[in-house]
């Protein structure tokens, strides 16, 4: 099936081709004067704990975060 059509009957929207379609990851990254990350695998990973739990359940009109219904 065509990619144009598949994605506008499902998603709505068409793809096109433009001057990057034929690039390696490698002359994309060149041409936008991107660097790769050097990743050291001797680092340790840190765990993270988050200080406040969040709550449940937030009832943001309680906080005047939204105005009531309109319309």
């Amino acid at each position: 099936m065509n990619h144009n059509l598949m994605g506008y009957e499902e998603h709505g929207f068409e793809m096109a081709i433009n001057q990057f379609a034929d690039m390696t990851t490698e002359e994309f990254s060149q041409r936008l004067g991107l660097r790769p990350i050097s990743v050291d695998e001797n680092l340790e990973t840190i765990p993270y704990t988050p200080k406040n739990a969040a709550p449940d359940a937030v009832d943001w009109r309680k906080d005047g975060a939204v105005t009531p219904v309109k319309d």
